[in-house]
């Protein structure tokens, strides 16, 4: 160990690096280094603070756009397949149609008899008109069901016969005389029947028309 020249330990600074001209050289500081780490010190303090994130809060992450967007496509083809309409059974068929041509057939038997009976022309016109609107009625709940597919055909010919039978039944409807009621009917039944729903009755298993059936 080193003494003084009193004899007393000598205490040795560290080494300090000595400029050319004999003073201490100083060691130059990094310019805004100090600031640098104190600023940078403080953020670190305000992100742990206020929980900062580097993504942007109006971002929507990506996985939450495809969900949305498989999710709305599941939802569609569900939608589009639900609205498939299906066709009646043969039996729900059959009862369907002997419900919806009631009205009518019943209109037409009753307008028969008084025509047959001789009733006053009055009464005969209420009769045809209800026959008019019968038929007006059954003709669109025709339409409006989804009938088996061997079905269709037959049912498409008797829309087809019913509609164009419409105005013959508005002027029964009007006719003044019971010779001019007898013309409409005789134009809004061409031949008397149908052949359509004759063929829709066979394909339906039902019994063939009997006026009997609407006294």
């Amino acid at each position: 160990m080193a003494v003084d020249a009193a004899g007393q330990p000598k205490v040795m600074s560290e080494p300090q690096e000595v400029h050319p001209n004999g003073g201490p050289k100083v060691v130059p500081v990094e310019p805004g280094g100090i600031m640098r780490n104190v600023v940078m010190g403080a953020l670190v303090v305000l992100c742990a603070v206020s929980g900062c994130s580097t993504a942007s809060t109006d971002e929507v992450p990506a996985a939450a756009v495809a969900e949305t967007v498989a999710t709305t496509a599941a939802t569609t083809v569900g939608t589009t397949a639900s609205a498939v309409p299906v066709p009646l059974a043969k039996d729900e068929a059959a009862r369907r149609y002997l419900d919806i041509v009631k009205p009518y057939n019943e209109a037409l038997e009753h307008l028969e008899q008084g025509l047959n009976d001789g009733r006053p022309i009055a009464e005969v016109q209420a009769l045809a008109d209800a026959t008019a609107k019968a038929n007006q009625a059954h003709v669109a709940e025709l339409r409006a069901v989804v009938w088996p597919a061997d079905v269709v055909p037959a049912m498409t010919a008797l829309i087809a016969e019913s509609e164009p039978a419409q105005p013959h039944w508005d002027r029964a409807a009007l006719a003044p005389t019971r010779e001019a009621v007898i013309e409409a009917v005789k134009a809004a039944i061409p031949g008397g029947s149908s052949e359509a729903a004759t063929t829709i009755r066979t394909l339906l298993s039902l019994d063939k028309y009997d006026e009997r059936d609407y006294p």
